[in-house]
This record gives C-alpha cells, structure tokens and sequence, in this order.
C-alpha cells in the first residue's frame, strides 16, 4: 500500500503559470491527444520521465535540522530552472495538520461493481514532526510521484487535473512517527 499527500507546488513555473502550463511543458503526450506528468521523483536523482530532478534545500540531513526556514522541496530541469516547489510553510502546515496523528486503513479494491474491502491491521501513527518527513524524504523514503494530466491538451477544450502527491510504502511509516502501532477492527 501506498500513502499519498502532498498539496499543489506555489512556487516556480507551477506556482507562475499553473498546473496546465506545467504538464503541458514537462509532461508527455498520450495517443488520446492528451499530456501526462507522472514519473518517480527521488531528491538529488533526474527523473528518466520528466527529466526533472528533486531538490531539498535549507535541510541539513546530517543534523537533521531545518538550516533556512525559507527552504523548499523543488522541481528544477537541467538548466537548473525552477519548473515546481513547495516552500517549507505550506509543507509543515499541510503536515502538522493531516498527519500529527493518523490512521492508515489497508483496502482492496473491486473494479465492477466499484467497492473496497477494508482490511487490518489498521496502522496508526502518533507524534511526528515535519523533520522526520525531510528525513525520510532526503533518503529516498518518500518519492514525489505526481498523476497530473491534461486532456484535449493544446486546444480550447482542455481540461485539467492536477494531482501532486508524495508516496512512501507503508513498510516504511516507522520512519514517520515516534509512535507507529498496528490495531484490529472490533467488528
């Protein structure tokens, strides 16, 4: 299972011109005519499908302290621009307030009808700190794999749907909070 969050990026080409722009610019075209921006993203290593390559900076991993509070997860191509970033502000609220405690519930999907099964043990995770998620950021833990799409790009009918989000396997939710515990469901 995969646990996904992240908001929209406010900075760079993004942040400027907006989530169609930026698929339109670093994604790849699709036979329906339309443009995907998907692809693993691992902080210091250029992406094979975007060519993009994730940066952390005003982070020291050594330490594991916060060196500059203006610091930011960025998206910069080869000529070092910045195409996306998510200044620490946005991200450590963001943080604090959707995973200060958390519970991860295990599914199994069904395609037709559409339903889930819900399964245990359910993980639930307590006091967390936004240095524990650009440590395990910073080790490649957590991968920024976006599904961003436009559909109809290039034309006056395009539509968007912008989806940025962060993934880390749930092996790996340890690294994430002090407290990481695995509960039934009384039924």
């Amino acid at each position: 299972m995969q646990i996904n969050t992240l908001p929209e990026p406010k900075g760079g080409f993004y942040g400027e011109q907006g989530a169609k722009a930026f698929v339109e610019r670093y994604g790849h075209a699709v036979k329906d005519g339309g443009m995907y921006f998907t692809g693993g993203h691992k902080i210091g290593m250029p992406c094979a499908a975007t060519g993009l390559t994730m940066q952390l900076t005003g982070y020291d991993p050594v330490s594991g302290k916060l060196l500059d509070v203006r610091g930011a997860v960025r998206l910069v191509d080869s000529a070092g621009y910045e195409a996306a970033s998510w200044g620490f502000a946005e991200l450590l609220t963001h943080w604090n307030c959707k995973h200060a405690f958390a519970a991860y519930v295990r599914y199994t999907p069904q395609k037709l009808p559409i339903a889930y099964r819900y399964d245990t043990p359910v993980l639930m995770g307590e006091h967390t700190d936004f240095g524990k998620f650009l440590h395990a950021l910073y080790t490649g833990a957590i991968v920024f794999d976006p599904g961003s799409k436009v559909t109809n790009a290039h034309t006056a009918q395009s539509k968007v749907k912008a989806r940025s989000q962060f993934r880390i396997n749930t092996n790996n939710l340890g690294l994430l909070y002090q407290t990481l515990t695995a509960e039934g469901i009384a039924g």
